[in-house]
């Protein structure tokens, strides 16, 4: 089981830590943190589409460069409005503030806090992370 961006606040993690561990065990929950600069949050994320009709994301690769509809269904791809630069600052600066410190918090309760370098290559992402669970 994959908990992508959740919990986001203490209080989340409060409260769904003892039901991770009821269900998985403490010694199969790893905790993993990719960390990007805000530059380069804003600098992927502001290029993230998705498409209208379904909003089926349109990775950010070079084949999809130049793409106007969704290969999908066939809708126009679009930016969403809350990948605006500034909100993308916004929402890393909320990070900061309210979901870094759950880092801290499993930190606390005994967990080892895997640190990903995410801005290099996504295959040394992908072994680091793999490396960091094995």
């Amino acid at each position: 089981v994959v908990a992508s961006g959740s919990p986001r606040t203490l209080y989340e993690a409060e409260a769904e830590l003892p039901i991770f561990e009821e269900l998985y065990g403490k010694d199969n929950l790893k905790i993993i943190s990719l960390q990007v600069s805000e530059e380069e949050s804003v600098k992927r994320n502001s290029a993230r589409r998705v498409c209208k009709q379904s909003n089926h994301p349109i990775p950010n690769f070079p084949e999809y460069e130049g793409m106007t509809a969704c290969p999908q269904d066939g809708s126009p791809i679009i930016t969403r409005a809350d990948d605006a630069p500034e909100t993308i600052r916004h929402r890393y600066r909320a990070y900061q503030e309210e979901t870094h410190p759950v880092l801290d918090f499993f930190a606390q309760k005994g967990y080892t806090v895997a640190t990903i370098r995410g801005e290099q290559p996504i295959e040394n992402v992908h072994r680091e992370i793999l490396n960091k669970l094995w």
